[in-house]
């Protein structure tokens, strides 16, 4: 016995919806990536961790700059209900982390996280936007 599904079935056209944004994604981050590859420079992994601030590319991606609490750095987690900042970021060692959450990472583990982006898109984020984040 064959199950045929007709174009004009829900199931087909909730599937067909479901590819056609994924390859709009796709293209979009095809494109961005081009671009980034095309431009003169293209810093490796290394070099992008060693010379961006964490410190910065959080405080832009916040949206706020960070209330000092004991000398140190820190925000207000976006990834639980957090009422007092407790996600701190260290440009010495190049980490950022939430005790609460218990989150941690290094600067293309925010990126990824925060902008729900592939690797591959962190670092082309990165890429793009290596000026305003220079140490």
């Amino acid at each position: 016995m064959k199950i045929r599904l007709h174009r004009r079935s829900p199931v087909v056209r909730i599937r067909l919806k479901r590819i056609s944004k994924q390859s709009a994604l796709d293209r979009r981050l095809a494109r961005v990536f081009r671009q980034y590859r095309d431009s003169l420079t293209q810093p490796s992994m290394a070099q992008l961790k060693a010379d961006l601030s964490i410190e910065r590319v959080i405080a832009r991606s916040l949206g706020r700059e960070p209330e000092l609490v004991r000398n140190e750095p820190r925000w207000c987690c976006p990834f639980h209900a957090d009422t007092h900042p407790s996600l701190w970021a260290r440009d010495a060692k190049r980490r950022w982390g939430c005790n609460p959450c218990g989150v941690s990472g290094d600067i293309f583990d925010w990126v990824c996280r925060y902008h729900v982006l592939p690797l591959k898109g962190a670092v082309v984020y990165l890429g793009l936007h290596v000026e305003d984040f220079k140490l």
